[in-house]
């Protein structure tokens, strides 16, 4: 089977290959010439890079992939927190975006999958799932959830399988240092303060390869049912508590010394994640999991006194 993904050297698009390639796939990486990412992309005879000036130039990579069965959609600009806000660069997401459809139909692809995201929901303080109510804060929020609905009837009308994931919030040991994961270890294994929130509201955590076997898993679903149209699908874990109980958690797997300040900061708006799994643990016949928060931190702290190591020889 031949994947098509854009975004393919992002946290998630590296992810993804690495699972596809297992499993034996071709995958086409679809990445701007200016990404610092990638050297990130896994070398394979299976993964072939095309390159391309952003998403505005979507339609030059057919002079490239002549064909293909899935095309996964993962780049997006403006995913800043200023970009968030930015009406003007998010409708450029949407009209590029939906070129990409159109790419991926001239392709003769059966699938198109978009990765969406939990803002399209807004400021939630409740459970959720796929049919709960969206209203998004933000132009970036609204442009996932704007785009999912046009690409969904886009796809209906080309005869091609649709799906729109609403992602919630990933992590894992390659994620950006800045995050609150990654960042709270790096500052627990180094006995200093950590700056937090209250820590109060539900969250939810999925590790990234977790997260990519759901995807992949989907992928699956879509294409061995022969009456499947289009369908939305959360990505997240069965793992949902009050935030500050992962913080205690990392500081105890950490054993650290760290004086911990709840409430250093309060952010604007609190959200709380309380992803509802069921559709998606249907879809992908069970699967929602194979690793525990707790075995993921190990494995971060892990690498991080392997590479502290390696840079002090």
């Amino acid at each position: 089977m031949r994947y098509v993904i854009t975004g393919g050297s992002s946290f998630i698009g590296v992810a993804l290959t690495h699972l596809l390639i297992e499993h034996g796939h071709e995958v086409y990486i679809v990445c701007r010439r200016t990404s610092k990412t990638n050297n990130c992309i896994p070398e394979s005879d299976l993964v072939k890079i095309v390159l391309y000036e952003d998403l505005s130039d979507v339609s030059s990579v057919l002079q490239h992939i002549s064909s293909a069965d899935v095309f996964i959609h993962l780049a997006w600009s403006g995913t800043s927190h200023e970009g968030r806000h930015d009406k003007v660069l998010q409708d450029n997401n949407i009209k590029y975006s939906l070129e990409a459809v159109d790419v991926a139909h001239k392709m003769g692809c059966k699938l198109f999958l978009h990765a969406g995201s939990q803002a399209e929901y807004g400021y939630i303080n409740h459970p959720f799932d796929e049919n709960s109510e969206c209203h998004p804060e933000n132009e970036y929020g609204r442009a996932k959830l704007e785009f999912g609905n046009i690409a969904s009837r886009r796809c209906e009308d080309l005869e091609m399988k649709f799906i729109h994931l609403r992602i919630v919030s990933i992590y894992g040991d390659t994620d950006h240092l800045w995050t609150l994961v990654m960042s709270s270890i790096r500052k627990m294994l180094n006995n200093e303060d950590v700056q937090l929130s209250s820590c109060e509201q539900k969250w939810n955590f999925v590790y990234i390869k977790d997260a990519v076997k759901q995807m992949f898993l989907l992928c699956e679903h879509a294409l061995n049912t022969r009456d499947f149209g289009s369908e939305t699908y959360l990505i997240g874990s069965k793992d949902t508590r009050v935030l500050k109980d992962y913080v205690y958690e990392m500081y105890k797997l950490t054993e650290s010394k760290s004086k911990l300040i709840f409430g250093g900061y309060t952010p604007a708006n609190v959200v709380s994640l309380e992803p509802i799994m069921d559709k998606t643990e249907s879809a992908t016949g069970g699967f929602i999991s194979d690793y525990t928060f707790e075995q993921v931190v190990k494995i971060i702290i892990n690498n991080y006194k392997n590479r502290v190591y390696e840079e002090s020889k």
